[in-house]
């Protein structure tokens, strides 16, 4: 987590990046291990928005690591 946390937080003092990417492909285009990517932040983000975990990898990367 210390890894996606950080990438996270610099990607925020980016305007560019994940602007219009979806968490899902953000993730793996940085090749994150499906364990964090279906273990912790598809089901974190499906929480947190009362939304299917099948929609949660849609969700909008910038907006996301701004909420975190």
């Amino acid at each position: 987590m210390d890894r996606f946390h950080g990438e996270a937080l610099a990607a925020l003092d980016h305007p560019t990046e994940g602007g219009n990417e979806t968490i899902g492909a953000w993730l793996a285009r940085r090749g994150y291990h499906e364990s964090i990517v279906g273990g912790w932040i598809v089901p974190f983000c499906a929480a947190v928005w009362s939304s299917p975990t099948d929609a949660a990898g849609a969700m909008n990367a910038r907006a996301l690591f701004g909420f975190l």
